[in-house]
């Protein structure tokens, strides 16, 4: 990249997909922080007798983490995730609809927790590791029942 200005991008509107293409979960506008961070766990370096170094092995992991509004309805992402907790489903991650760049993978999905204090809009906190390493790359089109879902509200 050539020397210039700095670039960024702000966090939405975006979406974040839940679950398999036949019955996904839009869950986007109960998101108030989402994250893609990773970890890397690297052995130290073996130095040999004849003055050769051995390269230690690294290990990098990525964790889905967010905030969540919580939501106890018959549908909600409370349910969603006390019934699915310890199942893989895919994910959708779209940090920012005009950047056309989407996150996706598959994640192990966690009980979000419930309450929080009294007279106040409870959130939890979520982290939901990704099995394997996720993809970046262009935003592809929406799964069939969220497209339609569109059309119909336009």
């Amino acid at each position: 990249m050539p020397a210039g200005e700095p670039k960024s991008f702000k966090l939405g509107p975006g979406s974040l997909i839940i679950g398999d293409t036949g019955t996904p979960m839009e869950i986007s506008c109960q998101i108030t922080a989402c994250t893609v961070e990773f970890e890397t766990d690297s052995e130290d370096d073996v130095p040999t007798l004849c003055g050769g170094t051995l390269a230690g092995d690294e290990d990098e992991t990525a964790t889905l983490t967010g905030t969540i509004i919580q939501d106890l309805s018959d549908d909600g992402i409370i349910e969603y995730t006390w019934a699915n907790a310890g199942t893989v489903q895919p994910v959708v991650f779209i940090p920012n609809e005009t950047m056309a760049k989407q996150i996706t993978g598959s994640v192990k999905i966690r009980s979000l927790n419930v309450g929080g204090d009294v007279k106040t809009s409870p959130t939890s906190d979520f982290e939901w590791p990704f099995i394997g390493r996720p993809d970046l790359g262009a935003i592809a089109p929406p799964p069939a029942p969220l497209a339609a879902r569109a059309k119909s509200n336009a």
